[in-house]
């Protein structure tokens, strides 16, 4: 990824939603985490917990690999006195269709005994093959969960006061010593929801998805 999508990342969720750290992993791309170490407001506001250089992308390794991250990133965010993880790669936006202080407050006010703070997801329809900036040039979303062409199942908060929290799958969190569904609580659509760029562009989608084709080949 080019500093400049990562710039505009960080910038949005940091101006826009209020986040107030970041704790990323980097994969693939040379020369970002000496960026954002020398970048101002990043330097100070960015955790790189992970560089590789070429990483795997077999499926089960990756999810290994997330797991692993937003297990450290769990114990980042408690000793930097913060409340709730949000856990989304580069391509997703978090957007709040009735203001950031109404998330503020549902996360607030969630039951005691939730974990995991559920938000839906739209699929972004590009307007072209290649888009110089997606995030700027999307106007329409998929909402319709059996069109998608990637995930339908949302991400989540990781509430961190749980002692044993822990990432379950890509798109929630669970406590370790009690995983019970109940223990997610989900927030209407106009509160939160996750907008998901697949890859950003078509070349960028088809090479992704061969290369998982490739390495998930029946012989």
């Amino acid at each position: 990824k080019q500093p400049h999508r990562v710039a505009s990342w960080l910038a949005y969720h940091r101006e826009r939603i209020g986040v107030v750290r970041f704790y990323v992993r980097i994969e693939g791309t040379p020369g970002l985490a000496r960026w954002l170490k020398q970048t101002s407001p990043w330097d100070t506001s960015v955790t790189v917990i992970s560089d590789e250089v070429g990483p795997s992308r077999d499926y089960l390794a990756q999810v290994a690999r997330q797991e692993a991250h937003v297990s450290a990133a769990i114990g980042h965010a408690r000793a930097d006195g913060l409340t709730h993880l949000l856990h989304i790669d580069d391509d997703e936006l978090l957007y709040c269709a009735d203001g950031v202080p109404a998330l503020y407050a549902a996360l607030a006010h969630a039951p005691a005994s939730a974990v995991s703070v559920h938000v839906d997801n739209l699929e972004a329809l590009m307007p072209r093959d290649e888009c110089d900036d997606a995030f700027a040039e999307v106007r329409a979303f998929r909402h319709a969960t059996r069109e998608y062409g990637a995930y339908s199942n949302g991400k989540s908060f990781g509430v961190l006061r749980a002692p044993r929290l822990r990432l379950a799958g890509a798109h929630r969190f669970a406590d370790a010593d009690d995983p019970r569904a109940e223990r997610t609580h989900s927030l209407p659509p106009r509160t939160a929801v996750v907008l998901h760029y697949e890859s950003a562009t078509l070349s960028t989608w088809t090479a992704k998805f061969g290369e998982l084709a490739r390495a998930h080949a029946v012989a």
